[in-house]
C-alpha cells in the first residue's frame, strides 16, 4: 500500500509539474502577444508559401497582421513542419482590424513534430481534407481563441480538425470546432498521452463515431471542462463524445449539450451507456421548427398620446377638491378670474363691466339720496313755514305773512328801494 501511494503521488506530481510549465508557456506567450501586436508581419502577396517562408525566417516567434489565404494562393499541398522546439503563432487584432487571419486551404495545414511545441492564437482553419493540425507522438499543441469551420476529411481520415497520435500533448482553450466532418472524431480524434480542453464550443460537427470529440483506447488522461455541445451528429455512438477503452482517466466536470439523438455527455463503449451532461442548453443553434406569428398588435409607443384616452362622466357630480390636470367642463366653484359673460355666483374680483361704485363724473340725472356735499343749485322749492333762525342773508321777495314778533335790531342792510329826496314826503309827521 505504502508503494502504491509513493506511485501515485510520485505520478500526480509529475502531472502537475507538466501541467505548471505549460500554463508559465501559455502565460509568456499571452504577454508576448501584447507587446508585439503592434509589430506584425504583412504578407505580400498572401499565399501559403509566403506564410511559411515568413515563419522559418522568424524564429520561432511572429506576430501576422491579418490576411486571407484561399483558392489560387495555397499553392502547396504540404503542412508547414517547424524545426524550432517552440513555436509561437499569433493573429495581430489590437490594431481594430477585424478580418483576422484566416488559411482556407485542402489538405493539412499544420503538423507538430516529436519533442517540437506549436502556440497558436486567434487563427481560422478552413477547408482541410487530411486534418487540419496534426500532433505526432512526442509533440505538444496548445490552442486558444482559434476557429476551425467547415475541414471535411477525406474518407477514411479521422481528427476533421485536430488528429492528436500516441503519446503527444494537446491543451485547447476557448477555441470553435464548427462543420467538421471525420470518419471518427469531427472536429477531435485524440489518441494522445493528456489533453485538456476547456471554455470550448462544438457545434454541428458530424462522424461515425464521436461527432464532436473520439478518445481512442490508447488515450489516456482527458479532462474536459467548462464547455459546450451543441447538434453534433454520429451514424452510430457518441454525438457529442465517444469514449473508448476501460483504461481511460477521463474528468468532466461543468459541460453543457443539447440537440444530440441520443446522448447529451459522454457516451461509453466499454459498457454502452451515456453519462450525461450537468447542464442542458436550450439549442440555440437548430433552426426553429415553426416560424414564430406575427404580432396581432401594433406595438405601443413609449410616448404619452396627444387627446384623452376617455371624456369625464357627466351624470357624476364633478369632485370638491382640484384635479392634478385641467378638465374640459367649468367647476361649480366660481373662476379665480373674471369671465367674459356673467355666471349664476359672483365672481371674487369685479367684472370686466360697469360697477356700482361711484365714478369721478356726476349722473346725468338726480339720486334719491342726498349728496355728501352742497350741490350749484337749488334742488327742492321754498318751504311754506318761516325759517326757525334768521337766514345769513335776505331773501330776494318779501313773504306773504308779518312776522309775530317784533324784530330786536335793524337789518344788517339797507332796503333795496330807492328814496326820492326831491319830491314831497306823504307823511307830514316824518316832515316835521
Amino acid at each position: 500500500k505504502i508503494k502504491g501511494t509513493k506511485k501515485m503521488l510520485d505520478n500526480c506530481w509529475n502531472v502537475r509539474r507538466t501541467l505548471l510549465l505549460r500554463h508559465v508557456i501559455l502565460i509568456l506567450s499571452i504577454n508576448f502577444k501584447i507587446v508585439t501586436a503592434t509589430f506584425c508581419e504583412e504578407l505580400n502577396p498572401p499565399t501559403l508559401t509566403n506564410f511559411h517562408e515568413t515563419i522559418r525566417n522568424s524564429f520561432g516567434y511572429v506576430t501576422f497582421c491579418p490576411f486571407t489565404i484561399s483558392g489560387n494562393n495555397c499553392n502547396t499541398d504540404q503542412p508547414f513542419k517547424s524545426n524550432e522546439y517552440f513555436l509561437n503563432l499569433v493573429c495581430s487584432s489590437v490594431l481594430g482590424d477585424q478580418r483576422g487571419c484566416t488559411i482556407d486551404c485542402p489538405g493539412s495545414h499544420f503538423e507538430v513534430e516529436l519533442g517540437k511545441t506549436m502556440y497558436m492564437d486567434s487563427f481560422t482553419f478552413q477547408s482541410a481534407t487530411t486534418s487540419s493540425i496534426i500532433v505526432n507522438s512526442g509533440g505538444t499543441l496548445v490552442l486558444t481563441n482559434n476557429k476551425f469551420k467547415g475541414n471535411i476529411a477525406d474518407e477514411g481520415i479521422v481528427g476533421g480538425a485536430v488528429r492528436a497520435e500516441s503519446g503527444s500533448g494537446v491543451e485547447l482553450y476557448y477555441n470553435q470546432f464548427n462543420d467538421n466532418e471525420a470518419m471518427k472524431g469531427g472536429a477531435l480524434h485524440l489518441q494522445c498521452t493528456s489533453a485538456r480542453i476547456y471554455g470550448c464550443s462544438f457545434v454541428q460537427n458530424k462522424a461515425e463515431e464521436g461527432g464532436g470529440i473520439y478518445t481512442g483506447a490508447l488515450a489516456n488522461r482527458i479532462i474536459v471542462g467548462q464547455n459546450t455541445f451543441a447538434a453534433n451528429h454520429a451514424n452510430s455512438q457518441g454525438p457529442a463524445i465517444a469514449l473508448q477503452g476501460n483504461n481511460i482517466n477521463f474528468l468532466k466536470g461543468s459541460n453543457t449539450a443539447c440537440d444530440h439523438e441520443e446522448c447529451n455527455g459522454v457516451w461509453k463503449a466499454s459498457d454502452s451507456t451515456c453519462d450525461e451532461f450537468q447542464f442542458q442548453c436550450s439549442s440555440p443553434t437548430a433552426a426553429p421548427t415553426k416560424a414564430p406569428a406575427p404580432p396581432t398588435t401594433s406595438p405601443t409607443t413609449s410616448s404619452p398620446t396627444k387627446e384623452p384616452t376617455s371624456y369625464p362622466s357627466l351624470s357624476s357630480r364633478p369632485t370638491e377638491t382640484k384635479s392634478a390636470s385641467p378638465t374640459m367642463f367649468p367647476t361649480i366653484r366660481p373662476s379665480p378670474s373674471p369671465t367674459l359673460s356673467p355666471t349664476y355666483q359672483p365672481s371674487v374680483t369685479p367684472t370686466v363691466h360697469s360697477s356700482q361704485s361711484p365714478t369721478s363724473s356726476p349722473t346725468q340725472g338726480p339720486t334719491y339720496l342726498p349728496s355728501p356735499t352742497p350741490s350749484l343749485e337749488h334742488t327742492a322749492p321754498p318751504t311754506q313755514e318761516p325759517s326757525k333762525s334768521p337766514s345769513s342773508a335776505p331773501t330776494r321777495s318779501p313773504t306773504s305773512l308779518p312776522s309775530s314778533n317784533d324784530s330786536q335790531s335793524p337789518s344788517s342792510s339797507p332796503s333795496f328801494r330807492k328814496v326820492n329826496n326831491d319830491s314831497p314826503s306823504s307823511n307830514p309827521a316824518n316832515s316835521e
